[in-house]
């Protein structure tokens, strides 16, 4: 897109996009700016608009768990490292110092779509990493105090270490299928997320004590309902990634009352535009259109959904983008014309978004027949 827009709008095209941008997105009664976007766009401040930062900056490896396995965009950090904390905090010093205390900046995310696996996955991952690693030192104390002997863990897991430096070293993962090895797995997996999450609150909070912190942007509807769990109790917002129809039957684990906000959706069909659909694939943009309107009404009726945000505003490169990935995501394409299908929807949907959700809303809490809440 950047290659053509320097023709059509000149040497000072960055700016002048950003205003058109703005302008744009007023028009279509877009409310909200997401993830990853242009800080000269969402600078201008006419537009609330979220951050993101990364706990382990991409393509490192430092302060990540070293048995784990690559994620989306990175292994899973360490919350036992002190230096993520302090890494975290010198990117939003550095990186996201403009955004910090800016009323227009709702909140931030934190990491995106990383790979947290069943309930014994990170601990897993933290017995398959080197003796160094932060997290495996605090299991091993913590299975120490837990047993006292390395005979009666080896009873209990059947394992055969000789002693407790033996398991340091170690990087076998004990049979799962043992009661107390599994109990204990899923009990330290549960202490790194719950160590991760509250780790990247308090970095937010400190810097930023008034902006919210918006989770990780799970990947999919069907998230581990642990990690959820865990992540309700720090996250002010949980952040899901949903590429789907509708969700109008997303909700949390029983029992976890917090607001969702789904951090990417959308579709894309192959009449116009790109050779390579989308995600959630469609037959032309007129349906693209109705299948925007269809999502974004199923969330506006769940009470348990407080915004949506599409991805993305433009289409991705033809040649793909720096993973190669190259689909029709956007709601302009790689010469800058708009879908106006899409848009026409959009911009329906904005008109009339206070009314349904409001109307969603005394249905959901009064009179007989109402619609069942999806989060208690």
């Amino acid at each position: 897109l950047e290659v053509n827009l320097f023709p059509k709008y000149g040497a000072n095209w960055r700016a002048d996009y950003s205003e058109l941008a703005q302008r744009r997105l007023a028009s279509w009664a877009l409310n909200t700016i997401a993830n990853s976007s242009d800080p000269q766009a969402y600078g201008l401040r006419r537009t609330p608009f979220t951050a993101v930062i990364y706990s382990v900056p991409l393509g490192r490896a430092d302060h990540t768990i070293a048995g784990a396995a690559q994620g989306a965009w990175v292994k899973f950090p360490d919350p036992f490292d002190p230096g993520l904390q302090a890494g975290m905090k010198r990117t939003l010093q550095t990186n996201l110092k403009h955004i910090l205390n800016d009323p227009w900046c709702l909140g931030v995310f934190v990491d995106n779509e990383m790979r947290f696996g069943d309930s014994c996955f990170l601990a897993e991952a933290t017995l398959a990493s080197p003796p160094e690693q932060h997290a495996k030192t605090a299991f091993v104390a913590e299975l120490k105090q837990n047993y006292g002997a390395i005979e009666k863990l080896n009873a209990a897991w059947a394992t055969q270490h000789t002693d407790w430096n033996a398991l340091l070293t170690s990087i076998a993962k004990p049979d799962r299928a043992r009661p107390a090895a599994r109990a204990d797995l899923e009990a330290f997996s549960e202490r790194i997320l719950d160590r991760y999450f509250g780790s990247c609150r308090e970095v937010i909070k400190a810097a930023s004590p008034n902006h919210m912190y918006l989770g990780c942007r799970f990947v999919g509807l069907g998230s581990n309902p642990t990690v959820l769990r865990v992540a309700a109790k720090f996250c002010d917002v949980v952040s899901i990634n949903g590429y789907a129809r509708t969700i109008g039957d997303l909700k949390l684990p029983d029992g976890v009352d917090r607001p969702i906000v789904i951090g990417e959706f959308s579709f894309g069909a192959l009449d116009r535009g790109k050779f390579l659909a989308n995600n959630v694939p469609v037959i032309d943009q007129t349906e693209r259109a109705h299948s925007y309107s269809r999502y974004v009404m199923s969330a506006l009726r769940n009470p348990a959904v407080v915004g949506t945000h599409w991805f993305q505003f433009y289409d991705q490169p033809t040649t793909g983008r720096f993973d190669g990935e190259n689909m029709q995501h956007g709601l302009i394409d790689i010469c800058d014309t708009p879908y106006w299908e899409t848009i026409a929807a959009i911009r329906e949907m904005g008109g009339k978004l206070y009314q349904v959700r409001s109307t969603s809303a005394t249905q959901t809490t009064q009179g007989a027949g109402a619609p069942k809440r999806t989060i208690p």
